[in-house]
């Protein structure tokens, strides 16, 4: 977003860094954020975090049209790696 906020797919993981002074949330709502995970080609599924280093990792639920089935805090200065743990159902398999 050209402030400190960042993601980007890379070999199917999710990289999202929040270096500003401010929390995000990620969710379906955010269209922006949804065109560009399409454009992207990321698949339908669940991601989870697995990063120790930034507490309140987490799960995202990426649904059909790569909406995001539910919201995701990003906390200020968090540096999160989601990978695909589950595959989703349908054109993406």
């Amino acid at each position: 977003d050209g402030r400190g906020f960042s993601i980007v797919m890379c070999d199917g993981a999710l990289s999202v860094r929040n270096k500003t002074s401010h929390e995000y949330k990620m969710s379906g709502e955010w269209l922006v954020l949804v065109d560009a995970l399409a454009k992207a080609g990321i698949r339908q599924g669940m991601y989870a975090c697995h990063d120790e280093s930034s507490p309140g990792c987490s799960v995202l639920h990426i649904g059909d049209g790569a909406r995001l089935a539910n919201a995701v805090r990003v906390a200020a200065g968090a540096d999160m790696v989601f990978t695909q743990v589950v595959a989703g159902a349908g054109r993406d398999r």
